[in-house]
């Protein structure tokens, strides 16, 4: 798919299709990751507490 790259204030971006955003569930952030070959964008699924169980585990280690 060719996109265009756009001017954002300053900065330049791309501007996603919805389908697109909503077939990878994304929702506010991305991780990106520039490798050889280009740049990787990942959708990040924040799910609420996810890493509170190991969180808590750590901590009763650390008593």
């Amino acid at each position: 798919m060719l996109v265009s790259v756009v001017t954002i204030g300053n900065s330049r971006g791309i501007r996603f299709p919805k389908l697109v955003l909503d077939k990878l569930c994304v929702k506010d952030k991305m991780d990106m990751e520039v490798t050889e070959k280009g740049i990787l964008l990942t959708p990040v699924n924040d799910l609420p507490r996810s890493n509170w169980a190991a969180a808590f585990c750590k901590m009763h280690k650390m008593k």
